[in-house]
C-alpha cells in the first residue's frame, strides 16, 4: 500500500515495481542463515507455551491451506537454495495483479498505476495475464456450536 505521496505515487510504484523485477540471485550466506533461523523456530515449536501450540493447532482445523507441525518440519528439511532459484525465476510468472485505489484519486490514475505494476512484470519475465482466473480468496470452516 502506497499512502501520502500523492503526485510521487508512479514514480514510488514504478520503482518499487522494478526493484522486485529485478530480484533473481540472492545471497547464499544469507538465505542459509535465514534458513537456519526458519529450522529453528519450526523445530523449537514444542518449547513454546501451551497457549500457542493450541492456536497452532486451531488454526489447522480452521483453514484448509494451514499445515500441522510435522509437516512443516519435514518441509523446512528440503528446502535448498537451488530450489529458491527455481522458485524465484517462475514466480513473477504466476502472479495475479489487482489494485486497489482509495482517496484523492480518480479513475484514470488507479488505472495508470494497475498499468505500471502489469509493464513492470512484462519487462522482466514473460508475464501474460491469466485467461479465466477468480481472485484468490481464503477458505474458512466454521464449525457450530453444540
Amino acid at each position: 500500500m502506497f499512502v501520502g505521496y500523492s503526485h510521487k505515487i508512479p514514480l514510488l510504484v514504478e520503482n518499487i515495481v522494478n526493484t522486485l523485477m529485478q530480484f533473481t540471485k540472492p545471497d547464499k550466506k544469507r538465505f542459509d542463515t535465514l534458513l537456519r533461523k526458519l529450522e529453528l523456530k519450526v523445530k523449537n515449536f514444542t518449547s513454546y507455551s501451551a497457549l500457542e501450540q493450541a492456536d497452532r493447532y486451531a488454526v489447522s482445523v480452521l483453514y484448509d491451506r494451514s499445515y500441522q507441525h510435522e509437516d512443516r518440519i519435514a518441509a523446512v528439511e528440503q528446502i535448498t537454495y537451488e530450489d529458491l532459484l527455481q522458485f524465484i525465476s517462475t514466480f513473477f510468472n504466476r502472479i495475479y495483479v489487482e489494485t486497489l485505489v482509495y482517496g484523492n484519486e480518480d479513475v484514470e490514475s488507479a488505472l495508470k498505476y494497475n498499468q505500471i505494476m502489469i509493464d513492470g512484470l512484462k519487462k522482466y519475465t514473460k508475464w501474460r495475464p491469466p485467461v479465466s482466473c477468480p481472485s484468490p480468496h481464503m477458505r474458512e470452516v466454521e464449525i457450530p456450536t453444540g
